[in-house]
């Protein structure tokens, strides 16, 4: 049995989205909220680095400046109005992203975790979400993870 969980990337954000979107009461609702605090600073670096590769893979315009897209879906610089990057290497900012998600996040189990780790470990375990297509396979590899974990 594993002293530690290991996710990649990918999984962190499924993860944070499906537990707070579940439906928890009393002890379990409390784990919850613990495992999410572990885990949100790791959730946060992923999207300050997928916002850093957009940046560096934006297009340009002839000034150098980052272009934009606006509300309307028109191209502009003016990034108090803008809604998304545009994209000018989407091959560099694909391959780099891709490494990204692909990284490992290891949660190493302690004893001030280890309740907790195996609490969501429950959870996830006894759910009685269903799931299809792609959230299938994604939820299947979290307890994957998790079913390492001894108790």
């Amino acid at each position: 049995m594993s002293t530690s969980v290991t996710l990649s990337n990918y999984l962190v954000l499924p993860l944070f989205n499906f537990l707070g979107e579940m439906n928890l009461v009393g002890k379990e609702s409390r784990t919850r909220t613990r495992f999410i605090k572990m885990i949100l600073d790791r959730a946060k670096e992923i999207e300050q680095e997928r916002l850093d590769l957009l940046k560096k893979h934006a297009a340009k315009d002839a000034d150098g400046k980052t272009i934009y897209f606006d509300k309307d879906k028109q191209e502009t610089t003016d990034e108090s109005i803008a809604q998304n990057i545009k994209i000018g290497n989407s091959e560099g900012f694909a391959k780099e992203y891709n490494e990204l998600l692909g990284e490992k996040f290891i949660i190493d189990v302690m004893d001030s975790s280890k309740e907790t780790l195996n609490g969501i470990k429950e959870i996830l375990l006894n759910t009685d979400s269903s799931f299809k297509g792609n959230d299938a396979a994604i939820y299947d590899e979290i307890c994957t993870a998790f079913e390492t974990l001894s108790e």
